[in-house]
């Protein structure tokens, strides 16, 4: 519970520093996991 939890916000921060670069290397990352 707590991992998934963490693993949420570490996600959450990641989402927000790639979209502040290219929303579609977001997608590409996204996808490739």
């Amino acid at each position: 519970m707590t991992f998934r939890k963490k693993f949420d916000l570490t996600l959450r921060n990641m989402q927000r520093i790639l979209l502040k670069k290219k929303p579609s290397d977001l997608m590409i990352y996204i996808m490739g996991k």
